[in-house]
């Protein structure tokens, strides 16, 4: 006969399970590996692959997720020199902020292994863009591929000279989907829209959810923005 813990127990290995192919589906199954904690036998280590030499580590306790009384435990770990001999660098402080944001992001019960991966994939972009802008040490790339070679050129957007001027190439702010599961473009947005204070946008954020028609490890989060034109769009989406 088996008992409600034993039940449980049965539950969050499968919800565990799931999660993990989730994440495999979701980030692709080379990014993602597995291994058992040297400290505790009850404990597994997440590996997520967020992008070339920045491995995002869970340690994921048995308990977890519904008899977790805690968040699990987060590193953040860098590869300083990659394959290609580029170099990559994080500040202590800068990881320190990542994973409190995301402890703030947890909810007792909760699948959480994507929504956290998201969060420091999105969060690390952000950083290189402010931190590590024009410089070759920091080159951050958000799908292992430099940015450039997939600059496209938008002949419906090309602004017409009415004064037969020379035209200024426009920057452009590229947007690499992290998966091919849901068959995203690659997009191109102006910077001359984005970095325009006049087309800011607040972005309100809800809590993680669970998709109706979704396995258990399948975990959104929706985005509100209030808009009135395409400037405002280009700046919610970019």
């Amino acid at each position: 006969m088996t008992t409600n813990a034993e039940e449980e127990n049965d539950e969050n290995a499968i919800r565990r399970a799931e999660e993990l192919e989730a994440l495999e589906s979701f980030y692709g199954p080379d990014s993602i590996t597995t291994k058992s904690c040297n400290t505790t036998t009850s404990t597994i280590i997440w590996n997520i692959s967020i992008q070339a030499q920045i491995t995002l580590s869970l340690h994921i306790p048995s308990t977890y997720p519904s008899l977790c009384t805690t968040p699990p435990k987060i590193t953040i770990g860098v590869e300083s020199r990659g394959k290609d001999n580029k170099v990559t660098s994080i500040s202590q402080t800068c990881r320190d902020e990542i994973i409190n944001d995301m402890m703030d992001l947890y909810e007792p019960e909760m699948e959480v292994a994507i929504v956290w991966a998201e969060h420091c994939r999105a969060a690390l972009e952000e950083y290189f863009e402010e931190d590590g802008d024009g410089d070759d040490n920091n080159d951050y790339d958000s799908n292992n591929n430099n940015n450039n070679n997939y600059e496209e050129e938008d002949d419906a957007k090309t602004n017409t000279n009415d004064n037969n001027e020379p035209e200024k190439e426009e920057g452009v702010q590229t947007f690499i989907p992290p998966t091919s599961k849901f068959n995203q473009p690659i997009r191109n947005f102006p910077t001359s829209i984005i970095e325009d204070n006049s087309n800011h946008r607040s972005i309100y954020k809800g809590p993680p959810f669970y998709p109706p028609k979704g396995g258990q490890g399948e975990t959104m989060i929706a985005h509100v923005a209030s808009v009135t034109c395409y400037e405002h769009v280009q700046y919610v989406l970019a």
